[in-house]
């Protein structure tokens, strides 16, 4: 499984991806000016493609708004 957290990051990025049947997971540890924690789980997305998809979704969402947010 593909690692999908940190497609558009800035920073160190340690992160445990997981499956298991139609499981797909992914957790982060964002570091850097403004760091936070990211964990997707998600379960029946249509297959890998789409819960990885959705997963690099939700990570950029969460990305931009810290980046709006915390903007100096």
């Amino acid at each position: 499984m593909k690692h999908q957290l940190a497609s558009f990051t800035i920073g160190h990025v340690a992160h445990k991806v997981g499956s298991f049947e139609t499981f797909f997971n992914d957790m982060g540890i964002f570091d850097g000016v403004n760091p936070y924690i990211l964990v997707v789980m998600t379960n029946e997305m249509g297959g890998e493609a789409n819960a990885l998809h959705y997963i690099s979704q939700v990570s950029d969402l969460v990305w931009n708004a810290t980046q709006e947010h915390f903007e100096q």
